[in-house]
C-alpha cells in the first residue's frame, strides 16, 4: 500500500529533480515509488510501498546531489504538540528502555506549532517520564526525528544511522 515514508529536505527551487533522483534510486525495488511537493521550499514527501526505512537502506547505496537529508516516517499525526508526544512515546516504548540514550530533532514548517525547542523539549521531557530513557545529544542510540509541516507531523524513531545526510557521503575513506 502506497504511503507517505520519508520527508526529504532538498534544494529549494529544485524539488522536481531532487523527487525525480530519489525515485530513480527506489524506483527498481518499488515501481509505484512517487513523491509530493509541499508548498515550503525545499520539503518534499517521499511516498512508497516500502518500509521507510528500507528506503533510507536504498537511499545510503545512491548518491542523490539535491537532497540535503532524508527523515523515514513511521507515523503520521495532527501538528500539535500533544498529538506528537503521544505518537512519539507510542513508537519509543517498542524500541526504548531506561538504559537506552535518545535525542528528539524537530524541523517545523509553518506557524502551527510556536517553536522547534519547545516540540523537541515535551516530547523528551515525556519520554524521560514515562520511558525513562537517558538524553544523549552527542551520541544518541536513537533519534527521535519530527518534520512538522504545516498542520501535520511525521514522527520516527530510529536508530542514529536510518536519518540519511548527504555531508556522510564527503566522510567516506578514499581507498
Amino acid at each position: 500500500m502506497l504511503r507517505r515514508v520519508a520527508v526529504a529536505t532538498v534544494e529549494a527551487y529544485k524539488e522536481e529533480k531532487a523527487g525525480i533522483e530519489i525515485m530513480d534510486c527506489i524506483f527498481p525495488h518499488d515501481p509505484e515509488v512517487n513523491f509530493e511537493i509541499t508548498k515550503y521550499p525545499g520539503v518534499i514527501i517521499i511516498n512508497s510501498n516500502l518500509d521507510p526505512f528500507e528506503v533510507i537502506k536504498i537511499l545510503k547505496r545512491c548518491f542523490v546531489s539535491l537532497a540535503y537529508r532524508v527523515v523515514p516516517i513511521q507515523k503520521w499525526t495532527k501538528a500539535s504538540i500533544e498529538d506528537i508526544i503521544e505518537a512519539c512515546i507510542e513508537l519509543a516504548k517498542y524500541v526504548a528502555d531506561k538504559n537506552t540514550t535518545f535525542k528528539v530533532e524537530c524541523n517545523r514548517r509553518g506557524r502551527v506549532i510556536k517553536s522547534r525547542s519547545q516540540v523537541e523539549r515535551a516530547v523528551g521531557n515525556e519520554i524521560i517520564e514515562k520511558i525513562g530513557c537517558r538524553v544523549s545529544l552527542k551520541n544518541p542510540e536513537f533519534i527521535i526525528a519530527i518534520e512538522i509541516i504545516g498542520d501535520i507531523a511525521g514522527v520516527s524513531v530510529s536508530p542514529r544511522n536510518m536519518i540519511w545526510r548527504r555531508e556522510n557521503y564527503f566522510r567516506l575513506p578514499l581507498h
